[in-house]
């Protein structure tokens, strides 16, 4: 056994792939997570397709999509520009002087149908910070007709803030994290199981070796 751990144990393969794997693979998983949360440094020009009609609509969500989301410089992450045909949108799109245009038909209110362009989807976040926003208004702008109260519904809607402590065995509260409650579990786990898989195969060959 002192052979085996002088030789197989001891070699630098078997500690990188214990001890540092694990933190390479939690890197893996929450890099995207992290990106995601930090504002943009570039704006994103995106193209409108809309009839006269639904100007006050598409004026509310321009205001609320700008005052949500900003650039690290503090301007708005979003630059909106009004196309009247879809294809000339298409064509903005194509040679990348927008980077997506959204077409929103008269018919929004009644079937909540929208469609969203892009030469890419792998931003994620854009194309959900929009969706959720045109949500909202379009939303706002039904109880609107019914003559409901927006500002009611959203006092009486807002949600709760759910905030979580951890206890020590003195029972002393301190501010949870969530994170690295899952985190740290996670990698001893992962540190646990490459260990056993790790030593378990270069034991195996020592013994066929042998």
């Amino acid at each position: 056994m002192k052979w085996e751990f002088m030789n197989r144990v001891k070699t630098k393969l078997f500690l990188i792939t214990t001890f540092v794997l694990p933190f390479f693979m939690a890197g893996i998983m929450y890099l995207p997570t992290i990106l995601m949360d930090m504002e943009p440094e570039d704006m994103t020009e995106i193209g409108l397709v809309y009839d006269d009609g639904l100007n006050n609509l598409l004026e509310r969500f321009q205001a609320q999509v700008n005052g949500a989301f900003k650039l690290q410089d503090g301007n708005p992450q979003f630059q909106f520009v009004r196309f009247d045909e879809e294809q000339e949108a298409l064509d903005s799109v194509i040679s990348k002087g927008i980077g997506g245009y959204i077409f929103i038909p008269n018919s929004v209110l009644d079937t909540g149908q929208v469609s969203y362009y892009s030469l890419s989807l792998s931003n994620i976040k854009i194309y959900s910070n929009l969706r959720r926003t045109l949500n909202q208004v379009v939303i706002e702008q039904r109880m609107l007709d019914q003559n409901i109260d927006v500002s009611l519904v959203g006092q009486l809607s807002r949600r709760i803030e759910f905030e979580t402590y951890e206890l020590d065995e003195l029972g002393e509260a301190s501010e949870g994290d969530e994170l690295s409650s899952f985190l740290v579990p996670y990698l001893f786990l992962m540190i646990l199981f490459m260990t056993v898989f790790m030593s378990g195969q270069l034991l195996l060959r020592s013994v066929m070796e042998e």
